[in-house]
């Protein structure tokens, strides 16, 4: 839940890729061609290769997302505040398969709250590499 009165810019952070003339969001990792009037796409990147803990994958997220400072880095928060980014969005998540053996729970609660964040949204807009 955000604080009232308060809006903080949540997601802007990420790569932001413009496409130009005929290039689709095929060009930046997405399945289907944009159907809003957006000619950006915001490409953030999981890197899960170094993640040892669950404070440590939630100091990525927060990174990674751009999320405030008071991003309460549990799987509540990261549900909530995955809704709030910039869209379209290509989410990049890497080193996933070896990051499952290393934190399990984790990670399926990861792939949970990506999932769950991409099925509230038009395939168009929200998309999640690198998970099995």
């Amino acid at each position: 839940m955000l604080l009232s009165g308060h809006n903080p810019t949540v997601g802007s952070g990420g790569r932001l890729i413009r496409l130009t003339g005929r290039q689709t969001f095929e060009d930046a990792a997405m399945v289907t061609p944009p159907t809003c009037e957006s000619r950006s796409v915001h490409v953030y990147t999981i890197e899960l290769d170094r993640i040892t803990s669950r404070e440590v994958l939630h100091a990525e997220l927060a990174g990674a997302f751009s999320f405030p400072d008071h991003y309460g880095r549990n799987w509540d928060a990261f549900d909530e505040y995955v809704d709030d980014i910039e869209l379209p969005a290509v989410i990049e998540v890497l080193g996933f398969q070896d990051f499952r053996f290393r934190l399990p729970r984790e990670a399926k609660l990861l792939a949970h709250c990506l999932r769950a964040a991409a099925e509230r949204r038009p395939p168009s807009h929200f998309k999640v590499n690198g998970l099995p």
